[in-house]
C-alpha cells in the first residue's frame, strides 16, 4: 500500500477512535507535508534513513507555510517547536502503520522530541475586567462569564442548549472534543448573567448563545469576531481568545489552592499528566506566595494556639 493511501486510512482510524476534528486536521496538515516526499512510495519501503533525511530537510528549510492555503509563504526556517510537532505526528502515524500493516516501524529509532514546558498563555485579570466593562449587552457578558467561570472550551460553550443548562443548581452539560459530554459548574453570579441573557434572547433555535441578526446558533467565527471587537473597544493589547480564558481559569484555580486532580476533572482532561504538563508550572514569586498561603507550619501553629486558648 502506498503511503498516500495509508494516510487516508489513518484519517479514517482517527475518526473511528473519536479524535476531535481539530486534532485530525493537525495530523493531516503534517502528514500531507510528508506526502510530498513519499507520495508514490509503498509503506513498507520507507526506511529510518528516509525519515531522518526528511526531518533534516525540515531543519534546513528556508521558507515557512509552503503548503498553507490560508497563509502566504514567509522566508525563514521552521521553529524547533514546529519541527517537534512534525516529529510527534510522524511517530503517531508510523506507529499506527506498523500495527496496521505489520511492518517494521521506521520511526522507532528516531528520538522523540522533549516536551517544551512553557506557561500557558492566559488572559490577564486586568484585561478580563476591561473586556467585561466594554460589553454592551447581556449576551456578551454571559459569554465572558461562562468562559472564565467554567474553563470550558469554545466548542463546549457553543454546544450549550436550553435543556443542557441548570441555572438553579449551577451546572451545564457541554459537548467537546470528539462529541465527549461532561458537566461543568458555574457560580451564582454567572447564573444571574445567564438568566439576564435568556430573558433578552429572541431566537429560533435551541442554542443558548445565538446571533442577534439571524437568531441562529453562534458559530466559532462569531465568538472570535465578538472577542476581537471587545478587545478593540477595551483597548486591550494582551492575549484574548477562547482558550486564554481556559488557561486563566486553570492557572488561577491552582494559585488559589485548588489541587491538580480536581482541576483535571474541571477541565475534562482524560489524563492527569496533561494537566500537570500545562499547569504545574510556577514562577519563583508564585511559589513563594503559595508557600506563605499554604504553609503547614503556620496552619499547625494557628491550630495549636486556638486549642491552647
Amino acid at each position: 500500500m502506498r503511503v498516500s493511501k495509508a494516510v487516508d486510512q489513518f484519517r479514517l482510524s482517527c475518526e473511528a477512535d473519536g479524535l476531535s476534528p481539530k486534532t485530525i486536521r493537525w495530523y493531516l496538515s503534517i502528514l500531507n507535508e510528508m506526502l510530498s516526499a513519499f507520495v508514490s512510495v509503498e509503506v513498507d519501503d520507507v526506511t529510518t534513513k528516509d525519515l531522518r533525511l526528511y526531518i533534516v530537510g525540515l531543519r534546513t528549510r528556508t521558507e515557512r507555510y509552503t503548503s498553507e492555503k490560508q497563509k502566504p509563504k514567509e522566508s525563514g526556517g521552521l521553529s524547533e517547536a514546529t519541527i517537534a510537532s512534525h516529529i510527534r505526528a510522524l511517530h503517531r502515524f508510523w506507529s499506527w502503520a506498523s500495527d496496521e500493516y505489520q511492518i517494521e516501524n521506521p520511526m522507532k529509532r528516531i528520538k522523540r522530541p522533549p516536551k517544551v514546558q512553557s506557561r500557558p498563555k492566559a488572559i490577564k485579570e486586568a484585561d478580563f475586567r476591561k473586556l467585561f466593562d466594554a460589553t454592551l449587552n447581556s449576551r456578551d457578558r454571559a459569554i465572558l462569564a461562562f468562559f472564565a467561570d467554567t474553563g470550558c472550551r469554545l466548542g463546549g460553550l457553543l454546544s450549550l442548549t436550553l435543556d443542557s443548562v441548570d441555572i438553579t443548581n449551577g451546572w451545564a452539560i457541554v459537548e467537546e472534543k470528539g462529541k465527549q459530554r461532561r458537566k461543568v459548574y458555574f457560580t451564582h453570579y454567572t447564573g444571574l448573567l445567564l438568566y439576564s441573557w435568556l430573558d433578552d434572547r429572541d431566537a429560533v433555535c435551541n442554542s443558548v448563545f445565538t446571533s442577534f441578526t439571524t437568531g441562529e446558533a453562534l458559530k466559532p467565527s462569531g465568538i472570535h469576531e465578538l472577542l476581537k471587537r471587545l478587545k478593540k473597544r477595551a483597548k486591550v493589547t494582551g492575549r484574548v481568545n477562547p482558550h486564554a480564558f481556559r488557561h486563566a481559569f486553570a492557572t488561577q484555580y491552582i494559585l488559589d489552592g485548588g489541587d491538580i486532580v480536581t482541576l483535571a476533572k474541571q477541565l475534562g482532561h482524560s489524563q492527569i499528566q496533561t494537566t500537570l504538563d500545562y499547569y504545574a508550572l510556577f514562577s519563583e514569586d508564585e511559589l513563594r506566595d503559595l508557600q506563605k498561603k499554604h504553609s503547614p507550619l503556620l496552619r499547625m501553629l494557628k491550630r495549636s494556639t486556638t486549642t491552647d486558648s
